[in-house]
């Protein structure tokens, strides 16, 4: 190798190594930054979308800090700091979850947004049959499912609550209904939800089903997809006043109470808090992992989105205090851009 060839060689490692610090450094910083605009804004501006996907900020510290060290370069400090508040932060998701056993009575509760177009209603219903829940939250179910799926489970739940409209909740029990109502927690955008009262063993107890609305305003382009609509035209305000609204009606709630569905809420949101601070949150507590639940790309994505697992959760069954959570799961893909999220409770 001639000095010409060795002296661009160096240069080039050079300019790798600087690449690479820098890169890495300027990521780092970033981080730094966004822990920064969320301390200070939480939901608010731009902060909402940035803070649902708050996990897949950190996932390249799995490059960087390995990077940094074998540079050793004195940046490797904040990656490590970075990588002990990611493991605070996220490694609680997958550490073994222990309870006791029940000692009574246990309440299965199932929750699912069907998507409107879903085309895979028969393996649903075998799916239903084979979890054998005592109570059904359906949210977004398709013209026809009232009629072909909700009627062909009637030999296991015989009780029913329907709402006849698009985008529309029922509630599939086993035990037989007290009280059912409709109602409109925000009394702004006529969006209903479900409450419902069962006696279940003689005890009454309260279900709420609810699909709060997407935070999405209309962005230029209405044949946009999906996705990219709710990135770009992201407005959490609706979502946010239905959360406000419907706060103050479950703390009134006097019986034991599931509140369940799609909230269309990322529990790395400074918003889910609100929820928390009153309610158990039945995957946290019984389950393993993040429990992602959306987006799943359905049929009608394309064939390299089927490859993509969800990103983010935003199906829950929230329980009041009077529970306890057992286990916590969720079903198999069933056709529909969501996965259902199964949860077993116990009275305390």
């Amino acid at each position: 190798m001639t000095k010409v060839e060795r002296t661009l060689l160096n240069l080039l490692v050079r300019l790798l190594r600087f690449t690479i610090k820098s890169s890495a450094v300027l990521y780092l910083l970033a981080l730094v930054a966004y822990l920064v605009l969320r301390g200070v804004f939480g939901d608010r501006l731009f902060m909402g979308v940035i803070n649902s996907f708050a996990h897949l900020l950190f996932l390249p510290l799995i490059l960087a800090l390995p990077l940094l060290a074998l540079l050793r370069s004195r940046w490797s400090l904040l990656g490590l700091v970075m990588l002990i508040v990611a493991g605070t932060w996220f490694g609680p998701y997958f550490l073994p979850k222990f309870h006791t056993a029940a000692t009574g009575n246990t309440l299965k509760v199932v929750t699912f947004n069907v998507w409107r177009e879903n085309t895979q209603l028969s393996e649903l219903e075998t799916w239903l049959r084979s979890i054998d829940a005592d109570v059904i939250l359906i949210q977004e179910y398709p013209r026809q499912f009232p009629t072909t799926t909700v009627r062909n489970l009637q030999d296991v739940y015989p009780y029913w609550f329907t709402q006849q409209w698009v985008l529309g909740n029922i509630i599939l029990s086993k035990y037989p209904f007290i009280e059912s109502q409709n109602f409109d927690p925000a009394r702004a955008n006529g969006v209903n939800q479900q409450r419902a009262v069962i006696d279940w063993h003689g005890q009454p107890i309260a279900i709420y089903n609810v699909h709060l609305s997407t935070p999405m305003w209309k962005v230029r382009g209405q044949r946009s997809r999906f996705y990219i609509r709710t990135i770009l035209g992201y407005d959490d305000s609706i979502r946010n006043h239905e959360i406000a609204s419907l706060i103050p009606i479950l703390q009134a709630e006097r019986l034991p109470y599931i509140i369940a569905g799609d909230f269309n809420l990322s529990d790395h949101s400074v918003t889910y808090n609100q929820l928390a601070a009153f309610l158990g949150d039945t995957y946290r507590e019984a389950g393993i992992g993040m429990g992602k639940s959306w987006p799943r790309p359905n049929d009608a994505s394309s064939r390299l989105l089927r490859l993509l697992p969800p990103l983010i959760r935003i199906d829950y069954i929230w329980h009041s205090a009077q529970w306890r959570a057992v286990d916590a799961s969720q079903g198999p893909y069933l056709g529909s851009d969501h996965l259902a999220v199964v949860g077993v409770l116990t009275l305390n």
